[in-house]
């Protein structure tokens, strides 16, 4: 099972100086981090491992596994004044999430396990029974046969959209399946019922074409960026503060300086006033660099994998913040998206990567369609991933105008290619889509190892300038 790897530094206040620091980290048995999501009272503040300035006192928070592996943990914390306190908690293991690593441990075990996870998910889920298409035939007439909607059969299909060629397989609700069908359709029930291993996500395929059929993106305004900085000549933390607008307090605790002078050449972290500082990038994406290279902040909508791997261009890194929050808004339910590498804070080379340089290369997660892969990296199939919400995710980075390139694996192209050809022209197909051929066209190209993650490739700014980056 991948590990995710996450850390948050939330806004610091003008009056930090009277705050504390806390960073609380969700440790696996093997003592490495696992993402799980945090809320302090009701408010969820993100995902962990997290590092917030809070107000000193003590806070009671919940710390939740998205993937329904791990329990539920309630905590309670003393913030101190003025200094920084680190936690570490372990969320204990449940049943499920027990059979799930013996069977990923052991190949073997997996199918033992899917049987297990049936016979214990039957009693708290709809039972469902598997139903074999006859001939050509749609979802929608399958459901007009049972006496179902449409979107009500696609919950619990996700990705299948389309013609539905003759041996199909289908999931049908056990009690649609009893029914006797209303229009004369060709096909037949193989199986006893039976549940399934993971209920999908309730996919919002209306709130996913809605999102995917919006205008041009909205560039919100941040009043600052976390970005990283070498210490020379005779800086101090007062000269840094006074210099970019940030607290002397804040970069200490951030940065865990106890020394009076930070040594020069030193790395550091500084929250900057967005109108002092930019990050620009250098060179080419094979070979470059980065300045003042902006680490990717904090949100709801998704969640940082590796936060010293996470630096890019502030153009890019405000592209990707204003798409994230534009589809959180557009459809809530949507799971949050799991952002990879960019680059180190200063760019260059990126082992194992061919690129990632210069700041303008992104590696993000495709949107899951099981629980199980929320917060998680997974491979792509018609049963894994949420079709509609990821082709609406990747929609809404080419409405930036600033993608040069998606690449995608070519049997995840097919899915998305199948889900919109119907309501796309041929120009339109070949100006997005590299399937069905294998001719160097279109902005998603083939790239083998792309199955369980997008490379997003931004383009390149004509100039650099102090405004334009």
């Amino acid at each position: 099972m991948s590990l995710l790897f996450c850390s948050v530094v939330a806004p610091v206040q003008a009056e930090s100086v009277e705050q504390g620091t806390l960073t609380i980290k969700i440790v696996r048995d093997e003592k490495r981090y696992v993402p799980a999501r945090v809320r302090l009272e009701d408010e969820v503040l993100g995902w962990a491992p997290l590092t917030l300035d809070l107000e000193p006192g003590v806070h009671n928070f919940t710390l939740e596994d998205p993937t329904g592996h791990r329990k539920t943990r309630e905590v309670r914390i003393r913030v101190t004044k003025g200094l920084h306190t680190e936690r570490f908690f372990k969320l204990p293991i449940n049943e499920e999430g027990r059979l799930y690593r013996e069977a990923a441990r052991k190949p073997s075990l997996r199918k033992d396990y899917q049987r297990v996870m049936k016979r214990r998910r039957r009693k708290r889920q709809q039972n469902h029974v598997q139903y074999v298409v006859g001939g050509l035939s749609t979802l929608a007439d399958v459901a007009e046969a049972f006496r179902m909607t449409e979107e009500e059969l696609s919950v619990v299909n996700p990705g299948v959209d389309g013609t539905l060629r003759p041996g199909t397989r289908i999931w049908l609700p056990e009690k649609a399946a009893r029914r006797r069908p209303k229009t004369r359709i060709r096909g037949r029930v193989i199986s006893a019922p039976t549940a399934q291993v993971y209920s999908p996500l309730r996919g919002m395929h209306e709130a996913a074409e809605a999102c995917a059929s919006q205008g041009p993106v909205e560039i919100l305004e941040r009043d600052h960026r976390l970005f990283y900085r070498r210490v020379r000549g005779k800086d101090t933390v007062d000269v840094l503060a006074a210099q970019f607008g940030d607290d002397p307090g804040a970069i200490r605790r951030r940065n865990k300086i106890e020394r009076k002078r930070v040594p020069r050449g030193w790395g550091i972290l500084i929250k900057a006033v967005a109108e002092r500082v930019s990050a620009s990038a250098r060179g080419s994406n094979t070979k470059g660099r980065l300045l003042n290279g902006e680490q990717m902040p904090p949100g709801l909508g998704h969640v940082v994998r590796y936060p010293m791997h996470a630096f890019g261009t502030s153009r890019m890194v405000d592209l990707l913040y204003s798409v994230f929050e534009d589809l959180r808004r557009c459809d809530p339910d949507m799971p949050p998206i799991v952002v990879g590498d960019l680059s180190k804070p200063k760019g260059g080379a990126f082992p194992p990567h061919k690129s990632h340089q210069n700041g303008r290369d992104v590696d993000l997660s495709y949107v899951p369609a099981l629980q199980m892969h929320v917060a998680r990296g997974f491979m792509a199939d018609r049963t894994t991933m949420d079709v509609p919400r990821t082709w609406a995710f990747l929609k809404r980075l080419m409405d930036t105008g600033q993608v040069e390139f998606l690449f995608v694996d070519h049997s995840v192209q097919k899915l998305l290619y199948d889900y919109v050809k119907s309501t796309m022209t041929p120009e339109e197909l070949r100006r997005i889509f590299q399937y069905p051929t294998k001719a160097q066209r279109g902005i998603m190209r083939h790239s083998s190892g792309h199955i369980d993650h997008v490379h997003v490739r931004f383009k390149k700014p004509s100039r650099l300038t102090n405004t334009d980056y």
